[in-house]
């Protein structure tokens, strides 16, 4: 492999990493539960007349397809190559791609940018869900001081709604011109006069 191979695969590699870091992303659960963004499919280049397609979204990890293949190709960090299984290496894919666009620069570049972008909408997506989680929580939030504010008055209203003589806010505290003997109960009148029993 040449100097200018090496050099086409690593940029094409560092693209599909964070590729499937955005995917990744997008699929990371929210706390409240959000929609995860329904399948989305990038077209990065043409290659013989057929699409070479990025799919993600839904519950489906990054995906790359070659349409003249008519093989979905599913990327992995964690899993070695293999001929049964679908999963490759972003280094493996990024070989393939490349050498399917001849190997010329321009066509290299237009799939890298438009991986990019790929990789760009998943992460404004996820922004949206995460900002989406928290709009949830501060709803909850409020609603549930609207809960505790309707309790409070409820509990004020019941309170008001008792006859007077089971309302008692204390007992005297000593005798006097103006004060009942000790330990009578104070009471409030309807008219928020104070009675003594």
């Amino acid at each position: 492999m040449s100097n200018t191979s090496a050099v086409q695969n690593m940029a094409m590699t560092v693209a599909l990493v964070d590729l499937i870091d955005a995917g990744e992303a997008l699929l990371q659960r929210t706390i409240p539960a959000t929609e995860i963004p329904r399948l989305r499919q990038f077209s990065i280049a043409r290659v013989s007349g057929a699409p070479v397609l990025v799919v993600f979204g839904a519950d489906a990890p990054v995906e790359v397809h070659l349409v003249a293949a008519q093989v979905p190709i599913r990327m992995s960090r964690d899993r070695v190559d293999s001929e049964v299984d679908t999963y490759r290496s972003p280094a493996s894919i990024a070989g393939l791609l490349c050498g399917m666009l001849g190997r010329k620069p321009r066509l290299i570049l237009r799939a890298i940018r438009r991986i990019e972008a790929a990789a760009s909408w998943a992460r404004e997506r996820q922004e949206g869900r995460q900002r989406e989680a928290a709009n949830i929580l501060a709803a909850q939030a409020s609603q549930q001081d609207q809960l505790g504010a309707i309790a409070a008055l409820s509990a004020i209203a019941s309170q008001d709604a008792q006859p007077p003589a089971t309302r008692a806010i204390g007992v005297a505290l000593g005798s006097g011109p103006n004060n009942p003997a000790p330990g009578t109960p104070v009471f409030i009148g309807p008219g928020g006069d104070l009675t003594f029993k």
